[in-house]
């Protein structure tokens, strides 16, 4: 009796793998099909996206328990209505979004994104050699994945909140596909 048990478990637990292998290859998938998505939507701003292979962040700034994460990176010394739309976006995301999201600010003054409506924990970083390619003045933000591969970059630019707001909503809706899907 005991052996016919163990093996209906046995079974079930087989089963119950592969519906779960299906849905982490289906929730690869809608990443896939997002990101091409978030990319053609960077590309029809008449901003493309720079080459995203040539950017490795520091291991120190990649969430790997994350399938995917959200890293924004400020400075004190770009357009300040640029930092305070994308905190604004930023913040909006955030009761949900958090744990995938990292904010760095890079050589500022402790206070500067509290001052501008930040509602988010952030961490102040100096100048990092593997960022430098990122020339970042206004803020940055970069989707990447586990592994650290960068597989968005936006810039956030002057008088272009649209821009941004497209951006933010395009990752939240990736992150409701892999999070909540």
């Amino acid at each position: 009796m005991a052996s016919k048990t163990s093996y209906i478990l046995i079974a079930v637990l087989i089963i119950f793998n592969i519906f779960m292998l299906y849905q982490n290859v289906q929730r690869e998938n809608k990443v896939g099909i997002l990101n091409n998505q978030l990319a053609a939507c960077e590309q029809n701003t008449g901003n493309p996206a720079m080459h995203t292979s040539s950017i490795r962040l520091p291991d120190e700034l990649i969430s790997p328990d994350n399938t995917l994460s959200l890293v924004t990176f400020f400075t004190d010394r770009g357009c300040a209505p640029c930092v305070i739309d994308e905190i604004g976006f930023i913040n909006n995301m955030l009761e949900k979004y958090n744990p995938y999201m990292n904010m760095y600010l890079v050589d500022g003054h402790e206070r500067y994104l509290v001052n501008l409506g930040a509602q988010f924990r952030y961490e102040i970083i100096g100048t990092i050699p593997e960022l430098d390619d990122l020339h970042i003045s206004n803020p940055v933000s970069l989707l990447i994945d586990r592994n650290g591969t960068v597989h968005h970059i936006h810039y956030a630019d002057i008088g272009n909140a649209e821009k941004s707001r497209r951006f933010f909503e395009n990752v939240r809706s990736l992150f409701e596909s892999v999070y909540e899907g």
